[in-house]
């Protein structure tokens, strides 16, 4: 018999799990089960039930920019794949590791007007899922937002790598200045001769 109280077969009342699902949404199933006196596996009870609803009540609609980002969930680099919706500010997918196969899993859930009408996916510069993105997505390459962190990040190593390459060769002249990585604001007059003297040199790093 249907309760209007409760789901079927559940042992909790419909209002008793609105609190653990609005509770979810702010803090992890091991939280939320200890302050509402639970074990991991009833919370867990309460919760999947709940997201299946609501994929069943969602609908078909266009998502034109999402988000692809990997987290780690346990020691040992165990990984999950992330996909947000980030307008609506709400997750779309999740996938064991951070594979090519993690993130193709994806397209599988979406309709090809849901998939043409993406305009923008960010995400870090991770091989699979570029992959993944490239061979669903129409137009990728004009579509793919790299995060600034990671674009940053390889600048730097970048440069980082031509000034070693390029103090090997000043040091194989018997030059062993560093002066390119001084700020000139603050040099003496003898020392800005020097720095503009390097910065008239064909090293790559006196182009910055």
């Amino acid at each position: 018999m249907k309760m209007a109280w409760a789901e079927p077969s559940s042992r909790f009342t419909a209002l008793f799990e609105l609190l653990a699902i609005e509770w979810l949404k702010a803090a992890s199933q091991k939280a939320v089960a200890g302050l509402l006196k639970l074990s991991w596996d009833e919370i867990h009870g309460i919760l999947e039930p709940a997201v299946k609803r609501g994929l069943e009540r969602r609908k078909a609609e266009l998502v034109s920019q999402i988000g692809v980002d990997e987290k780690a969930f346990r020691k040992g680099h165990s990984y999950l794949t992330l996909v947000n919706d980030l307008l609506r500010g709400r997750v779309l997918y999740v996938a064991e590791d951070r594979k090519q196969r993690s993130l193709d899993g994806l397209w599988e859930t979406l309709t090809a007007e849901q998939i043409g009408g993406i305009g923008a996916v960010a995400m870090d510069m991770w091989d699979p899922y570029i992959a993944s993105v490239r061979e669903h997505v129409p137009e990728a390459d004009s579509k793919i937002v790299f995060d600034k962190f990671h674009v940053a990040q390889h600048l730097g190593d970048t440069v980082d790598r031509v000034r070693r390459k390029e103090n090997k060769t000043l040091k194989a002249a018997g030059d062993d200045r560093y002066d390119w990585l001084r700020n000139p604001a603050v040099m003496e007059l003898k020392d800005r001769k020097e720095f503009a003297d390097l910065r008239s040199s064909e090293l790559k790093t006196a182009l910055a």
